[in-house]
């Protein structure tokens, strides 16, 4: 059963009826989802879980996009569901990128949102150990090292071998750029990859909040700092270091 109910369609794209098999059901919510159309990504991940509610992909996906919709309850159940099927399985390559997508992101969750830093950790490990070159975990794990464990050195490793497989990726760049910023940095260097990142990803809320942290704090333009936060605030409106920056900001 899904833990929510469905929500409204739009947009041109066929209704989930015309789709028989499970594998187009979860495409179109996927790519439904990433266009940011969440309500009728969620008809096409329910509808596929309704055809094969152990459907490993779907489950993985649903879960990512309840969780970037901030439930994090339900996307937590839906993570839990994907990984006990996937240990069930005989993992075929599409699955296992799936399983191991999913990995990645619960180990997210639980750093971010649950602070269960020892689970994300083996959830990381295990990621990588499925996938050596998954650039989100090596990122997700990244974080957790540098702000969770102080482990300077691994996590930079981590962080160069995320870049090597993807050097656009936008998490592991603004993860960089964020470990340059609170230990010793070049102040131009910094600010040239906030606006090489920003060039690339100009809603990116992490970075919008970390570079105005930098304007607000280091360089004390506090009106560069404003503007930076308020498109971070734009861009997710719950960030809540971009909440708590702008509101002392304003104190």
């Amino acid at each position: 059963a899904s833990p929510r109910g469905p929500g409204g369609g739009g947009g041109a794209h066929r209704g989930p009826g015309e789709d028989e098999d499970v594998d187009s059901l979860c495409a179109n919510g996927r790519r439904l989802a990433m266009m940011g159309n969440a309500q009728a990504a969620e008809v096409y991940f329910q509808r596929a879980l309704q055809m094969e509610p152990t459907h490993i992909k779907t489950l993985g996906g649903y879960a990512a996009l309840l969780h970037e919709q901030g439930d994090h309850h339900n996307a937590q159940i839906m993570y839990e569901s994907a990984l006990r099927q996937a240990k069930r399985s005989a993992l075929s390559p599409r699955t296992l990128a799936a399983a191991v997508d999913t990995l990645s992101n619960m180990g997210r969750l639980l750093k971010d949102v649950v602070h269960d830093q020892d689970r994300a950790e083996r959830m990381f490990r295990r990621a990588l150990q499925l996938d050596r070159s998954h650039a989100d975990a090596l990122t997700g794990y990244a974080e957790l090292l540098y702000s969770g464990r102080g482990d300077v050195a691994k996590a930079a490793k981590l962080l160069d071998r995320a870049l090597q497989i993807d050097p656009k990726h936008a998490a592991a760049l603004v993860a960089k750029a964020w470990m340059q910023q609170t230990t010793s940095f070049n102040k131009q260097q910094l600010e040239q990859d906030y606006q090489d990142i920003l060039s690339m990803y100009p809603n990116h809320s992490g970075a919008l909040c970390n570079f105005g942290l930098y304007m607000h704090s280091i360089k004390g333009n506090l009106a560069r700092a404003e503007q930076l936060y308020r498109r971070a605030l734009q861009a997710d409106p719950r960030h809540l270091n971009a909440l708590t920056n702008y509101a002392a900001l304003a104190q």
